[in-house]
């Protein structure tokens, strides 16, 4: 298991778990010693991610943003209401059934303004097709990242492998595709 792999062990360890849901990966991180800062922006899934924290006493910095290519207001347009829902979307301005007014940071910049956030040794990223937006807003912080896992989807995979070759890491798969390409 890649979390085991990377942050078991070891101290020191940090994991940034970008599109935290609910916080299973960010649970397990801080059963294997790690620090965690989790990153969650529906109001729905970061209650969840709160309660699921401290149901586990586990000290994990949730944080009830999106990551995103600039720092900025947004709307979140979300796919459902019930908490561990998936497929929510940024989407500026526009108009929405359901969602809700969210902050966007470049991570970059969130780790400038607040200094005493521990800096990440590994990154999980799995933000329903924005992982590329994360990425674009990460780049000095990706400098100094020793691990990453990143869910890729047909039409991101090119551009993600490009950027993320830049900041050398190499792609290992520890897993088959177990759902279509959306």
């Amino acid at each position: 298991d890649w979390l085991e792999r990377e942050l078991g062990g070891r101290e020191g360890q940090v994991l940034y778990d970008v599109g935290a849901c609910s916080g299973s990966y960010s649970l397990l991180a801080c059963r294997l010693g790690a620090k965690v800062v989790a990153f969650e922006p529906s109001c729905f899934n970061w209650r969840q991610l709160c309660r699921n924290a401290s149901l586990n006493r586990a000290d994990i910095a949730a944080l009830p943003v999106a990551l995103g290519p600039k720092t900025e207001m947004s709307t979140l347009a979300l796919s459902s209401d019930l908490s561990g829902g998936a497929g929510h979307a940024l989407v500026g301005d526009a108009p929405i059934t359901l969602g809700h007014s969210v902050m966007v940071w470049r991570l970059d910049d969130l780790l400038a303004t607040f200094p005493d956030l521990p800096k990440p040794t590994a990154m999980k990223v799995d933000t329903d097709g924005s992982e590329i937006a994360v990425l674009q807003g990460a780049p000095e912080t990706l400098a100094h990242v020793q691990s990453l896992m990143i869910e890729v989807r047909g039409a991101t995979r090119e551009a993600i492998g490009q950027t993320l070759t830049r900041f050398g890491f190499q792609e290992r798969s520890d897993h088959k595709r177990i759902a279509p390409d959306t």
